[in-house]
């Protein structure tokens, strides 16, 4: 998760420089279209393109008579300039940074989703942890005033750590928020230069591991539940040229789903490999992620006000707008 939820915002330079802010909308299929066989697919190596990789290494694409390519990305901006130019038929992401770009205009939609924001898990549950050493925190509003780290200034972690506060009757406003690196956040917390830190797996179990660190509460229990969150996202031009193509893509990622959920040590083990230096002991503390294909209309809607809100949304996206196509095809 750490990679994803670096960016919240994917720029406005992106757009420019692609030529692409203005052109293009969704719509129904091109009388032409293609419905083209092999599908290019910019993602990024980490633990929830699990499902991709489920479907391609168990065939689920294969027996929709797809082929599909991954290629490494590096972030949420680079992916959605990959595909904004031609580079990649598909992009992987996280849904808030994709409603920034939709914000601005970014001429895609979601194509298919993975995952959404799960219920409320308790402290330690979710593997979205928000970690203390002070004895004297004891709840959200504790932390007022004081030093926090976050990965980004405006993604999920620091979202739901202003939200967490916010309805504890706290201060959002307060908070001095730090960007770190998820991997310095530890030693910043236990050297006390910082009165809390975020961690997404596999940091959070790292950190869960030090006997003075104490989970506070997980950031993810402050969000909209079954607001999307891990999302496929396409140019429109290329979704109404490619619909049946776009359908398939789809099914096999939601056979894929299923399977993922139905087979979390099969699910453990690929996401290890995706983490670098990561131990066995560490690997086996992780609190695996769930997949989903639920849609939740009124989620996504909630999730752009506590964007708007605390991350400086410019502009909502309808659902229409969002998906390019109708939930449970």
């Amino acid at each position: 998760m750490k990679s994803r939820q670096r960016a919240f915002a994917a720029t406005a330079t992106v757009l420019a420089m692609a030529g692409l802010a203005a052109c293009g909308s969704g719509g129904a299929a091109d009388a032409g279209a293609q419905n083209t066989k092999t599908l290019t697919v910019g993602t990024i190596p980490i633990g929830p393109q699990v499902p991709l990789l489920i479907a391609e290494k168990h065939g689920f694409f294969k027996e929709q008579g797809l082929t599909v390519k991954p290629q490494t990305s590096t972030a949420f901006d680079a992916t959605l300039a990959g595909v904004l130019n031609g580079q990649y038929d598909i992009g992987f992401g996280a849904a808030p940074p994709l409603l920034s770009a939709l914000s601005k205009a970014a001429p895609v939609k979601v194509v298919a989703q993975t995952a959404s924001i799960e219920t409320p898990q308790g402290p330690g549950k979710s593997g979205a942890d928000v970690d203390v050493i002070d004895p004297s925190i004891k709840r959200p509003r504790d932390l007022e005033g004081k030093t926090l780290a976050v990965t980004s200034l405006n993604d999920l972690g620091a979202v739901g750590l202003r939200a967490a506060v916010m309805k504890d009757g706290g201060d959002p406003k307060s908070l001095k928020l730090v960007e770190m690196p998820g991997a310095q956040q530890l030693g910043a917390l236990l050297s006390g230069r910082v009165a809390s830190a975020n961690f997404n797996e596999p940091n959070a179990a790292v950190a869960r591991a030090n006997p003075k660190v104490r989970v506070l509460f997980g950031y993810t229990d402050y969000l909209p539940q079954g607001a999307p969150l891990d999302v496929y996202f396409a140019k429109n031009d290329f979704i109404r040229k490619n619909p049946a193509t776009l359908e398939k893509f789809r099914a096999a990622l939601a056979r894929a789903v299923a399977y993922a959920n139905e087979h979390p040590d099969e699910v453990r083990a690929i996401t290890q490999k995706l983490w670098e230096n990561v131990s066995e002991q560490i690997a086996a503390k992780t609190v695996m992620q769930r997949y989903s294909t639920d849609v939740d209309k009124k989620a996504l809607d909630s999730l752009q006000d506590v964007l708007t809100r605390y991350a400086g949304l410019e502009k909502r996206t309808s659902p229409n707008d969002f998906y390019s196509y109708t939930p449970g095809s």
